[in-house]
């Protein structure tokens, strides 16, 4: 019994030196920057931070970005985080809802939904139109 008690206590001892490594993205954050538009402040051939948040800074385990309606993103996936985020530029290549993905290592991708109107490029800003 004794050595059953010993083993029980190594092992829980064990698990809890153990560092969890959790790999998956929490949220992604899409900044407008300088972009206006009646009904979206995010339009074609315009350019965004996108920034998939992970709850391990030690974590060296790559995020994968999606675009589900076209556009691409800049540096190319996938990317390692730096700190407790990945971080690419984004630019959508077509009007109408696009939903971006983020995932880490193969985990549930975490998705948001983004309405993209006509951007007209003006400088570091963008003109939406409808």
């Amino acid at each position: 019994m004794r050595t059953l008690f010993l083993l029980g206590a190594a092992t829980a001892a064990m698990l809890l030196a153990t560092p969890v490594s959790s790999a998956e993205v929490i949220r992604i954050d899409i900044l407008p920057g300088l972009s206006g538009g009646g009904a979206t402040p995010y339009g074609t051939n315009c350019s965004y931070t996108v920034t998939a948040v992970v709850p391990n800074p030690a974590s060296s385990q790559q995020v994968t970005f999606v675009d589900s309606a076209g556009g691409f993103f800049r540096p190319t996936n996938p990317m390692t985080p730096t700190g407790m985020a990945a971080t690419v530029s984004w630019t959508p290549t077509a009007p109408g809802w696009h939903t971006i993905s983020a995932s880490q290592s193969g985990t549930a991708p975490v998705s948001i939904d983004i309405l993209v109107g006509n951007g007209l490029p003006v400088g570091s800003s963008c003109n939406v139109l409808p």
